[in-house]
């Protein structure tokens, strides 16, 4: 989402006043999703990045979906198919603590087999394997891999750098803000950042971005909500 800005905004198809340039129409190279950004904020005479991402929720949905089927990130349902395959031994380890409970306290059973072999490993269970189980990261390692090797290979856009982004042009303000985090726009311009509403700062500098390009909104690096760069859209991270 705030790659696909920051390329109109860099291409000065949009001023910093989010108002559409005429003069400037979008160029032929621009990808669907930075085509339908542009589509919902021409006529529009404010918009934030938080408004546009509600209204462009089933674009965001068809963008994550290829970039999930390339094998770099988890679509929701996959996380939550995922989360449930953690159910039986999470059912199993409560079952098993509050068997034991009971026999302790209400049978009043103290029996040391039965807390050494029921009570504890269901207790260990639920603290420290069960909530490991549950947690299931949105990046595969596929994605976090590619989006290092991309960090690796455009550390000449890293906004720590300070890049000329009048001689890169439109296309790597793009790519800077889906690999490293929103700080690129913030650099470009500073009140359209503001104006906007988009999180972060002009130093903020990102270790790296998440797949699915820059996010909703969010400083650092990326993640969320899908985007225009970042591991398959604009021509970033294999787009």
């Amino acid at each position: 989402m705030v790659a696909a800005l920051a390329r109109l905004r860099a291409d000065d198809v949009v001023s910093s006043v989010r108002q559409m340039n005429p003069a400037r129409p979008l160029g032929p190279d621009a990808d669907a999703f930075t085509r339908a950004v542009h589509a919902y904020c021409d006529g529009l005479s404010s918009y934030t990045v938080n408004e546009i991402t509600v209204a462009l929720s089933d674009e965001l949905d068809a963008l994550e979906e290829r970039v999930a089927a390339r094998g770099y990130l988890r679509t929701d349902t996959d996380r939550w198919r995922m989360r449930l395959g953690a159910a039986p031994v999470t059912a199993a380890a409560v079952g098993g603590g509050v068997t034991a409970f009971v026999q302790l306290v209400v049978f009043d059973r103290h029996e040391i087999p039965l807390v050494t072999s029921v009570l504890l490993p269901a207790m260990l269970t639920l603290i420290v394997i069960a909530p490991h189980l549950w947690t299931v990261a949105r990046d595969t390692r596929a994605g976090k891999r590619l989006i290092k090797a991309e960090a690796k290979r455009l550390d000449y856009l890293a906004p720590s750098r300070k890049p000329a982004w009048a001689t890169y042009g439109a296309a790597a303000v793009g790519l800077s803000v889906a690999v490293f985090g929103t700080a690129a726009l913030w650099q470009l311009d500073g009140d359209f950042a503001g104006n906007v509403e988009l999180a972060g700062s002009a130093e903020a500098s990102g270790d790296g971005g998440s797949c699915g390009g820059a996010s909703c909104g969010g400083d650092g690096g990326g993640g969320g909500c899908g985007g225009c760069g970042g591991c398959g859209g604009c021509g970033g991270c294999g787009g």
